[in-house]
């Protein structure tokens, strides 16, 4: 699973870290830009949506229950990633600029954990909504299959961003 989402989300991440670099002002470098972030996004749901259908192992009751609230989830959390998008390319924008002040990590660090904790509350809020229409333990190992996908997401992401110099 891990290798699979990973090699979808290389080349995605790699388009991310660097999307930051386009200006807004380059009109066509940014609609190039957000169709492929649109492409990168659909790669990752793609391979999101190939592991979950390995592993979760449904019934086809279960599916049938399991993949239009899957889809409603994942649209609710779309606007959530945008702005963690959103985030990543401004913190890129600056670094690369040499423009990061403490006024901007301050407002960056609220942001990101703004997105954290709305991503949590969504979850959270589905989870009795995935309980009627498949067992708990399904609904935990779900769960766990969007930890570790998010968390191969977020290594990958975590070595293409450089860090904040304090200097």
């Amino acid at each position: 699973m891990n290798k699979r989402i990973s090699n979808l989300v290389i080349p995605s991440l790699l388009f991310l870290a660097v999307a930051g670099s386009a200006t807004a002002q380059d009109a066509p470098s940014s609609i190039a830009a957000n169709q492929e972030l649109a492409n990168a996004r659909q790669m990752i749901q793609e391979g999101r949506e190939a592991v979950i259908r390995e592993e979760l192992r449904l019934t086809a009751e279960e599916a049938d229950g399991f993949w239009p609230l899957y889809e409603k989830y994942r649209a609710e959390l779309m606007p959530i990633q945008d702005r963690y998008v959103a985030l990543v390319a401004d913190y890129m924008q600056h670094y690369e600029a040499g423009s990061l002040t403490d006024e901007n990590a301050e407002e960056m660090l609220d942001a990101y954990f703004d997105v954290k904790s709305d991503v949590l509350r969504l979850r959270k809020r589905y989870i009795r909504q995935f309980r009627k229409v498949m067992p708990m333990l399904k609904v935990a190992r779900f769960y766990q299959l969007e930890n570790k996908m998010n968390a191969d997401i977020d290594i990958e992401l975590a070595m293409l961003v450089p860090l904040a110099d304090g200097d």
